[in-house]
């Protein structure tokens, strides 16, 4: 082994296997650090899908408590973020990242569309990552396809998933 050392070149083959081990353990790394920021960040949609939904729920209970189920089907397509706060169930600064999809948003976050009526996720770089639509289920019971107050009942006010 001491033979070895003396030989020149032994130093550098040395090296140069500690800097190729020491790469792929970054490539490793990185590639793994993606995948859980991924996985983060659809988390972080999902629960936040969960709680408009949830807070959606709330706000169809006042509506058919206040007698106000008729206004429902006008609702479709709304921004869910405003409609919320407007009907006093969410506060403005529950949800003050949501932006307006005008342009193409700059920051990674939450966007309504108005021109499709539709909620997304930004990346911040051009990227959507899902897209939903308000949408009002209800148990259509005369069968005309169209919610009526006083004959259908609504069964949920919530965020379905649209073609992005």
């Amino acid at each position: 082994m001491n033979r070895l050392r003396g030989l020149p070149g032994v130093l550098l083959l040395r090296s140069l296997l500690v800097v190729i081990l020491v790469a792929i353990l970054v490539a490793l790394f990185l590639d793994r650090s993606e995948e859980l920021s991924r996985q983060v960040r659809q988390t972080a949609q999902q629960q936040t899908l969960a709680r408009i939904n949830a807070a959606l729920a709330l706000y169809l209970l006042q509506q058919a408590g206040a007698g106000r189920l008729q206004q429902l089907p006008a609702q479709e397509g709304a921004n869910p973020f405003e409609l919320l706060i407007r009907g006093g169930v969410l506060t403005a600064p529950d949800y003050r990242g949501i932006g307006l999809a005008d342009d193409p948003p700059l920051r990674e976050g939450w966007y309504f569309d108005p021109q499709r009526s539709v909620i997304f996720y930004s990346d911040g770089e051009g990227g959507r990552s899902g897209v939903w639509r308000l949408k009002l289920r209800f148990d259509d019971r005369n069968g005309n396809g169209r919610f009526d107050p006083g004959i259908d009942s609504p069964v949920s006010l919530g965020m379905k998933k649209a073609a992005g």
